[in-house]
């Protein structure tokens, strides 16, 4: 068995966009917070215990619930002191260190370097393009004893950075040879950090160097662009395994979707739709193009869109939600139609009714929020008012232009507006 020590007690001070009270790694990423995905990559290893290292004001924090062990690192003294506070909770014979802003990496990758024989200690390292010359990443060299030396990215010299081996900060060492050697590294005295990289002065043997075959799994996020460039990566992997599956995109990069989003095969997703977390699109379905939609289940062959919102809703099968159309808490019937500029909040309309164009459930009285419910087959008449509590039996009908403020029974027709006069100009005068 193998565990993990996820080294997440920094606040990465060049994330220029974070809070000075927060961490860079509950920044989200496809919906989901950067430590997070590192920590769920690692559960879905199934190997031993996932340890994270944090600081005493994040020990309590929502992403961290499915850690087996929470480490303090009382004092920001860099990652070897970090892996020292993890090291007491270290049950295996063997442990995986991973820095908590490496997102991308792939529970694959990791199986594959949890079941890699190691003597003392495997290093992953990546070979970046020339255009990444100016990251960040301290250089990997092997001398010709085969001795190997990690330099960081500050105390590399102008042609060492021009070097393109670089580290990933992903290792697996044998416990007992960081039992043994931890200990041996010396403060930093122009940062005034423990060096975990330093430990390669003294374990002389038994190094493993392991190239990653895709460097992009591998990259970590230090600023604001690499944490762009990580979006980026998420969102394409996202896509393809969507278009895999059988699902069309009609313009992919235009896409944003979440960690969490499913889409059934034979769906299709039109331009400029975001889709954001808890969502499910079944088979059929179209989401049209400037469609928004956050926590809710479309039904198969419903078409939504173009330019409507859906949230924490549910729209089922072959119902329409059309253009400039907001749907708000609320469940729309099978066959149901809301084709044109309507608001839908705390409402259960039934099967095979329409929405006429402008209505809206006026759900809001100034403190608190009431249902409106409408039944099967139910017309309600252009720019109507729902004034809610409100119940609209089922077959009955809406004339255009009312204000509901009470209920309508079934197959019933209800007016709710002024009787129109006509006067002529001198009767007004």
């Amino acid at each position: 068995m193998t565990d993990f020590i996820i080294l997440a007690a920094g606040n990465g001070r060049r994330m220029n966009s974070c809070a000075t009270n927060s961490s860079k790694l509950f920044k989200k990423i496809a919906g989901l917070s950067i430590v997070s995905h590192v920590i769920n990559n690692c559960r879905n290893v199934n190997s031993g215990n996932v340890i994270i290292v944090t600081q005493e004001q994040y020990k309590e924090r929502e992403e961290f619930r499915l850690a087996d062990k929470i480490a303090i690192q009382k004092a920001p003294l860099g990652t070897a002191d970090a892996v020292k506070a993890a090291l007491p909770f270290v049950e295996s014979e063997s442990a995986i260190i991973i820095c908590g802003d490496s997102p991308l990496i792939q529970a694959d990758d990791l199986r594959l370097l949890a079941d890699t024989e190691t003597s003392n200690v495997s290093i992953v390292v990546m070979q970046i393009p020339n255009d990444m010359l100016d990251s960040q990443y301290g250089r990997v060299f092997v001398d010709s004893s085969e001795d190997v030396r990690i330099v960081e990215y500050n105390d590399l010299s102008d042609e060492q950075k021009r070097y393109n081996i670089v580290n990933s900060g992903i290792y697996k060492f044998k416990t007992l040879a960081l039992l043994e050697n931890i200990e041996k590294i010396k403060l930093n005295a122009d940062k005034n950090e423990y060096y975990l990289t330093d430990i390669f002065q003294f374990i002389k043997s038994g190094v493993n160097i392991i190239t990653a075959k895709n460097y992009k799994s591998f990259l970590g996020i230090n600023t604001p662009r690499d944490f762009v460039i990580a979006e980026d990566i998420m969102q394409n992997r996202l896509r393809d395994k969507f278009i895999n599956n059988g699902v069309t995109m009609l313009d992919p990069p235009s896409v944003y979707l979440s960690y969490d989003t499913v889409a059934e095969p034979l769906s299709t997703i039109e331009q400029n739709v975001i889709i954001k977390g808890g969502v499910k699109i079944k088979a059929g379905a179209v989401i049209r193009s400037f469609s928004y939609l956050e926590n809710c289940v479309i039904g198969k062959n419903a078409k939504i869109g173009p330019s409507a919102v859906i949230r924490d809703s549910v729209v089922e099968e072959h119902a329409e939600i059309g253009n400039f159309v907001e749907v708000k808490r609320s469940t729309i019937g099978n066959s149901t139609k809301s084709k044109h500029l309507a608001y839908i909040g705390d409402t259960d309309v039934g099967e095979n009714s329409n929405i006429g164009a402008g209505t809206i459930t006026c759900n809001y009285d100034g403190r608190k929020k009431h249902k409106t419910k409408i039944g099967s087959k139910t017309m309600v008449g252009a720019n109507s008012s729902l004034i809610a509590p409100v119940e609209i039996g089922s077959e009955a009908v809406i004339a255009a232009g009312s204000v509901i403020t009470k209920d309508v029974p079934d197959k019933t027709l209800a007016f709710g507006r002024a009787r129109q006069e006509n006067k002529t100009r001198k009767e007004i005068a």
